[in-house]
């Protein structure tokens, strides 16, 4: 065979091959296309499962029993961590987006990677539920300031603790929490309570429970659950009814530099009078009369009345140089509310803290 020839068979063969290898292609495009149209493509994640080569119905069950395993972790910033299995969560595959993939998928994608999110959704009953039962995530509660109360027992006043209150914005984190498990990630920090503080604690009350025991010792003195206090040091006037505290208002009492402090002691209300003018002398001799809506004495000639020339400025340390007779200088509304509530047998306790 001449040279000619051989070319010619070479040329026969490679044709041959050629077409085989088209042919090949061919066939494979068409198979794949044909197993594409019901299946995902190579290198297909949903929800972070693989889901390659899988039919849409055998795609959702892998995805509904693999992530169903997994669990999510939560935690928060006082490093309590809590761990839940995806399936007491109730995990739902949509179906109707599992096609929507498979449609939309192009042969092109077989040499990606395909990340898919957002085909999953959770039974928010059970999310509400179990975020409910994490210690963080109970109810919101009220801060409750710490207050003196008297204790028939030892027949001594107590302290009763402040509690500390805490609000939680439960949507906010439910919501959050969700979302991130929608998006496939399942490690969650969740927002803790924002702690509320109260205004009175119980240190700020241990000088006013020392002074109040004392005031009262060797004294009895029925009914101190219902009462009313005059600390001085404070400047306030509190009233309590049956423990609960109905009047606490600034005041100015008996100026100390002129020598009128108001005595300290337990006391009970002589009468009440409206519409009272009180008289006396002052300290360089001059009479004075002043007139007043209120007029509550508990001890000679000083007593509980409203102080309208005062011009509503009561409390801090007037009463070191500016302060009264001895009487106990009151707001107006706070003297009418005292004046309205006061009686002879309701003890009045004056003391320093």
């Amino acid at each position: 065979m001449n040279g000619k020839s051989m070319q010619e068979n070479r040329n026969k063969k490679q044709k041959h091959f050629g077409l085989v290898l088209l042919g090949i292609a061919v066939a494979f495009i068409v198979f794949a296309s044909m197993f594409y149209h019901s299946h995902f493509t190579i290198g297909t994640y949903i929800q972070g499962v693989n889901c390659s080569c899988l039919t849409v119905e055998k795609a959702k069950n892998n995805i509904e029993e693999t992530l169903g395993k997994r669990t999510s972790v939560i935690w928060f910033d006082n490093n309590h961590t809590y761990e839940v299995t995806l399936d007491k969560l109730g995990v739902n595959v949509n179906e109707n987006l599992l096609h929507e993939i498979l449609k939309n998928q192009k042969l092109r994608d077989m040499t990606k990677v395909n990340k898919y999110f957002g085909i999953v959704s959770f039974d928010e009953k059970a999310i509400e539920r179990y975020l409910k039962d994490l210690p963080e995530m109970q109810e919101s509660s009220e801060s409750q300031n710490a207050f003196i109360e008297w204790n028939d027992e030892t027949q001594k006043f107590q302290i009763a603790q402040e509690q500390y209150g805490k609000v939680i914005d439960f949507e906010e984190n439910y919501k959050l929490f969700i979302e991130k498990l929608e998006q496939g990630e399942y490690g969650i920090k969740l927002s803790k309570p924002t702690i509320i503080e109260p205004e009175i604690v119980t240190s700020m009350l241990e000088p006013r429970l020392e002074a109040m025991n004392d005031i009262i010792k060797g004294v009895q003195v029925p009914n101190l659950n219902t009462r009313i206090e005059l600390d001085i040091t404070e400047q306030r006037v509190l009233m309590y009814v049956n423990g609960e505290c109905i009047l606490d208002t600034p005041c100015v009492t008996g100026n100390v530099t002129d020598g009128c402090s108001t005595p300290t002691g337990v006391y009970y209300l002589y009468y009440k009078e409206r519409n009272a003018v009180l008289r006396g002398s002052n300290s360089d001799g001059s009479k004075y009369a002043s007139p007043v809506d209120y007029w509550m004495p508990f001890n000679g000639g000083i007593g509980f009345h409203d102080a309208s020339w005062r011009n509503g400025v009561f409390g801090g340390e007037i009463y070191k140089t500016d302060g009264s007779h001895g009487c106990v200088n009151m707001p107006h509304e706070a003297a009418k509310i005292l004046y309205e509530n006061i009686s002879t047998s309701i003890p009045i306790l004056v003391y320093e803290s």
